[in-house]
């Protein structure tokens, strides 16, 4: 896989590496949304599976791709009223969406994994890409 083969060869940096690998699987990610936004020009709906997924750049196989239910997090400002100020809250929800992601530096699929619960070992290090729908 590309990440180990920089981690190798620059032990120091792999930090930095891990870096560059998550923004270009943001960006991949992204890039995947865009393909089936552009099928659904062309097509009147959203594929259910997209083809020709470009690599993963943590673990090298076809990034992860859904159409359907997605979970994600959504920050809002909420006032409470007994201390009179606003604060900041993040939830969880789900709704119909389309999702490509990265199974990011720990290679493991957290697919399933609420971003606001993590396990008691660790938290979900995937890296994605979202667009909900309505």
């Amino acid at each position: 896989p590309p990440l180990l083969l920089s981690s190798l060869m620059l032990p120091a940096l792999r930090q930095a590496g891990e870096r560059f690998h998550a923004v270009a699987a943001n960006l991949l990610a992204m890039q995947a949304l865009i393909k089936a936004e552009l099928h659904r020009r062309a097509h009147g709906t959203y594929p259910e599976r997209l083809e020709n997924l470009p690599a993963d750049p943590f673990n090298g196989e076809p990034l992860r791709y859904r159409h359907g239910v997605c979970h994600f997090t959504v920050t809002i400002a909420e006032w409470n009223e007994t201390s009179r100020q606003w604060r900041v809250v993040r939830q969880a929800r789900t709704g119909p969406g389309l999702q490509a992601w990265s199974v990011g530096p720990d290679l493991v699929d957290d697919d399933n994994t609420n971003p606001l619960e993590p396990d008691a070992e660790r938290r979900s290090d995937d890296i994605r890409a979202l667009m909900r729908l309505k």
